[in-house]
C-alpha cells in the first residue's frame, strides 16, 4: 500500500511535458518513485527472509508477492519508456539550442555572479578577438575598459530580480591580441534553474561593432567638420557654445572671436578658387599655431572664421591682436602652383570679440561678436574691436523695449499725436492722420520705428491697433461733434489684417465711437501685394462695404503688381516720395508717374503724390504731397489739445509727409505743362 501510495504521489507531481517551470515545484517526482522502489524491495526483502527461516508463504502472501513482482516490473518498463522520451526531448530540445545559438551573429556567454565566462556559443573568434577555450574561465570585467566595467554591474542587476537599465550599451573589450574593440552588449537574463547552483548565472549577448561605430564616428565627424580645413565647422560650434554657456554659470570665462580675412574676394577672383582654397588651408594652419590647447577654432563658411576661447575678454583681445599680426603675413602661393605668375595679393583679416554672457542666448552672443567685427571692418580692416558700450546700448535697449512692450500695452503707457492735413487753395485743414507714440516711464518717448517692428514680431500688434483705433475714433468724435468736416486716418499693419480681426476691430471702434465709416481711412502698406489671399481681400471688402476709405500706402517702394492693384479694394492710391522725386528733372520718371495717374483715373482710384511740390502752389513750403486743384502739405505733428486749437484756416503749413483723399487731376496737368522742356 505504501508503495501504491508513493508512486500516485510522484504522478501528482510530475509537472508534464509543457508546462514551464518558473518556480520550485511542490514536491519532487522522483521522491515517490524512490519511495515505492524502496518499499517494493523492502516487501520482497522481507518475504525472502521469512522463507529462508523456513517460514512457509501463505496462498494470500504468494498472490501479493506476485502482485507485487508484476507491479514492480510494469514500473520499471514505464519508467524505461518514460526515460526513452524524455532523453529524445532533451536532445531534441539542446539541437534546437545550438542550432539557435549558432547560426546567431551574437556571441552568447555565460557568466558567473563573480564575472568569470563559464560557457560561450557563436562566432567567437570573429566577434571578440578570442578563441572560445582561451576566453573561458576568464573575468569578464577585467577584459573591459577601466571606463566601461560598471556596465556589467549593471547588467548583473538581473540577478537580484531588478529591471536592468542602459542596454543595449557599447563597451570596450581588449582582444587576445591587446587591441581593443567596441563589443555591444544587447541583452542581459538569468541562467540557470531557480533552487539550484546554476542560480547566479548571467547570460549576456555580446557584438562587435567595431566598424559601426567607426562610420558613425566618421560620420559625425563629417557632419561637425569642414571639409576643405579640417576644422571644426558652425554646427560644432554651436554645441560648443551652449555648452561654454553653461560652464560661464558656474564661474570660468569665455570669448567668442570672429574673424573675417580682408581681401580674400580677389583672390577667389583674379587667382582663381584653388588658390583661394589653399589660401584658407594656410590661414586655418596659423590659427591653430596661434591659439592654445582648449580653445576651439571653427570656420563657419567663406572666409569666416570663429575662435572660442576659454578665457577672460582681455586675453582673447590679445590673441585676436596676435592673429591679426600673424595674417598680415600670410601670402597665397599665386605662382608655385600655377595660378597667376608673378601676382602678389595683400591679405588680412578683421576680428570682433565679445564675451560670453550665460544671461545670453547663443544667438545673442554671435550677434555681438557680429556687431564687434563690422566695427573692425569699419575702422579700416586689419584690426580688432570689442562689443563696446554702444553696442550693448543699442542691444539692450532694444531688449528692454521687447520685454516692457506687454506692459505698456496693459498699462496704456502709448499716446496719440496728429499729423492735420491741409489744402493748399482754400487754407484749411482737410484731415488728421493718426500716429503712436510710447512714453516710456524710463527711456522717454519711442518712436513707431522701434516698437512697431517688436510688436509684429511678438504678436502684439493687433491689442495695440485696437487701443489706437478705439482712441483715435474717440478723439475724432469730439471734432466731428463740432460739425468739422474732416476725415480720420489710421495706419494698420499687414500683421492685423492677416490675423483675420481688422474689419470687426475697425466695426467695434466706430459703434463705441460713433463716427462714420466714410469718415474714416484705413491706409495698408504695399507689402500686402506679398500675401493677397482671397480673405486678405475679403477683409478689405468687407471694410469697403461698411463704407471706410481704403488707401494702400507706399506705392512703388517694393513690390508693386499691377495684377493685384487690379484685384484689391482700394479707393486711394499713394506714390511713395521716392517714386516721385525726380520727375520735374527725369523725363522718364514723369512719363511713369503719368501712366499711374492715369490708370488709377482707369480704376477709379484717387491718386496721391507723397513728398512732391506743386508748381507756384506751396511757394516756400517745403515737400508735400499735391492732389488736384486741392493741394496739401503737412502741419506740425502734434497731440489732440492742440490739434483742436489749431483746426483753423490760418495754421501754419509746414514739411512733411500728407495723406490726401481727394482726386489728383489738373495738378498733374500743370506740373507736365510747366515743367522744362
Amino acid at each position: 500500500m505504501a508503495m501504491l501510495a508513493s508512486g500516485i504521489r510522484a504522478v501528482d507531481t510530475d509537472p508534464g511535458d509543457l508546462k514551464e517551470v518558473l518556480e520550485p515545484a511542490a514536491g519532487l517526482p522522483l521522491l515517490g518513485f524512490f519511495v515505492s522502489a524502496v518499499s517494493a524491495y523492502a516487501v520482497g526483502g522481507l518475504v525472502a527472509v521469512q522463507l529462508v527461516g523456513g517460514r512457509s508463504a501463505s496462498t494470500v502472501e504468494g498472490l501479493a508477492l506476485g502482485t507485487l513482482l508484476t507491479l514492480s516490473f510494469v514500473r520499471q518498463l514505464l519508467w524505461a519508456r518514460d526515460g526513452a522520451r524524455l532523453t529524445g526531448r532533451l536532445q531534441r530540445t539542446e539541437a534546437y539550442f545550438r542550432a539557435l545559438v549558432s547560426s546567431a551573429e551574437d556571441v552568447t556567454a555565460v557568466v558567473d555572479a563573480q564575472g568569470s565566462v563559464t560557457w560561450l556559443s557563436g562566432a567567437v573568434r570573429t566577434q571578440l578577438g578570442w578563441t572560445a577555450q582561451d576566453l573561458t574561465g576568464r573575468n569578464l570585467r577585467e577584459l573591459l575598459h577601466p571606463d566601461d566595467r560598471g556596465m556589467v554591474d549593471r547588467a548583473a542587476a538581473v540577478l537580484s530580480g531588478s529591471r536592468t537599465t542602459g542596454l543595449p550599451a557599447t563597451v570596450r573589450l581588449r582582444t587576445q591580441d591587446g587591441a581593443w574593440r567596441d563589443v555591444e552588449i544587447t541583452g542581459a537574463a538569468r541562467a540557470g534553474v531557480p533552487g539550484t547552483a546554476l542560480r547566479d548565472s548571467l547570460v549576456l549577448h555580446l557584438r562587435d561593432v567595431t566598424e559601426r561605430r567607426s562610420s558613425q564616428r566618421e560620420l559625425e565627424r563629417l557632419a561637425y567638420t569642414d571639409f576643405l580645413t579640417g576644422l571644426p565647422n558652425r554646427a560644432q560650434l554651436m554645441a560648443a557654445l551652449a555648452s561654454a554657456r553653461t560652464r560661464a554659470a558656474n564661474g570660468p570665462a569665455a570669448c567668442l572671436l570672429l574673424l573675417d580675412l580682408d581681401g580674400f574676394k580677389p583672390v577667389n577672383d583674379i587667382a582663381g578658387h584653388e588658390a583661394g582654397d589653399h589660401l584658407l588651408v594656410q590661414v586655418a594652419d596659423r590659427l591653430r599655431a596661434n591659439v592654445r590647447e582648449g580653445d576651439l577654432i571653427s570656420r563657419l563658411g567663406g572666409d569666416e572664421f570663429a575662435i572660442l576661447v576659454a578665457d577672460g575678454i582681455e586675453e582673447a583681445t590679445a590673441l585676436a591682436e596676435r592673429i591679426v599680426t600673424d595674417l598680415r603675413t600670410v601670402r597665397p602661393a599665386v605662382g608655385s602652383t600655377g595660378y597667376t605668375e608673378g601676382l602678389v595679393l595683400d591679405i588680412s583679416g578683421s576680428i570682433g570679440v565679445t564675451e560670453l554672457d550665460p544671461a545670453d542666448e547663443v544667438s545673442t552672443t554671435i550677434r555681438r561678436a557680429d556687431l564687434a567685427l563690422r566695427a573692425a571692418k569699419a575702422a579700416g580692416k586689419s584690426c580688432v574691436r570689442t562689443a563696446g558700450h554702444a553696442i550693448d546700448s543699442a542691444m539692450g535697449r532694444r531688449a528692454q523695449l521687447a520685454g516692457d512692450l506687454p506692459t505698456a500695452i496693459e498699462q496704456e503707457q502709448f499716446r496719440i499725436v496728429y499729423q492735420p492735413v491741409a489744402g493748399l487753395e482754400d487754407r484749411r485743414i482737410l484731415g488728421l492722420e493718426a500716429l503712436v507714440r510710447w512714453d516710456h516711464p524710463v527711456l522717454g518717448t519711442v518712436p513707431p520705428d522701434e516698437f512697431i517692428e517688436l510688436a509684429e514680431a511678438d504678436g502684439l500688434i493687433v491689442p495695440l491697433q485696437q487701443w489706437v483705433l478705439r482712441r483715435a475714433t474717440t478723439d475724432f468724435a469730439d471734432l466731428l461733434a463740432e460739425d468739422r468736416d474732416l476725415k480720420l486716418g489710421v495706419n494698420v499693419s499687414v500683421r492685423h489684417l492677416q490675423a483675420g480681426c481688422l474689419a470687426p476691430d475697425v466695426a467695434q471702434a466706430l459703434a463705441d465711437s460713433g463716427v462714420p465709416p466714410d469718415r474714416l481711412m484705413i491706409e495698408v502698406t504695399e507689402s500686402i501685394m506679398l500675401d493677397a489671399e482671397d480673405r486678405l481681400q475679403s477683409d478689405l471688402a468687407t471694410l469697403r462695404e461698411m463704407g471706410c476709405i481704403i488707401s494702400l500706402d507706399d506705392f512703388g517702394r517694393g513690390y508693386s503688381s499691377l495684377a493685384y492693384l487690379a484685384r484689391l479694394p482700394v479707393d486711394v492710391l499713394k506714390m511713395d516720395r521716392e517714386f516721385i522725386g525726380d520727375i520735374e528733372t527725369d523725363p522718364r520718371g514723369a512719363a511713369l508717374v503719368a501712366a499711374v495717374v492715369e490708370l488709377g483715373r482707369t480704376l477709379g482710384m484717387d491718386v496721391v503724390a507723397e513728398g512732391s511740390r506743386p508748381p507756384a502752389s506751396c511757394g516756400p513750403c517745403a515737400p508735400c504731397s499735391v492732389v488736384s486743384s486741392r493741394a496739401g502739405c503737412s502741419a506740425d505733428r502734434c497731440p489732440w489739445r492742440t490739434c483742436r486749437r489749431s483746426s483753423t484756416p490760418s495754421i501754419r503749413l509746414c514739411s512733411g509727409r500728407v495723406p490726401i483723399w481727394t482726386p489728383v487731376s489738373t495738378w498733374w496737368d500743370r506740373l507736365v505743362d510747366d515743367r522744362p522742356r
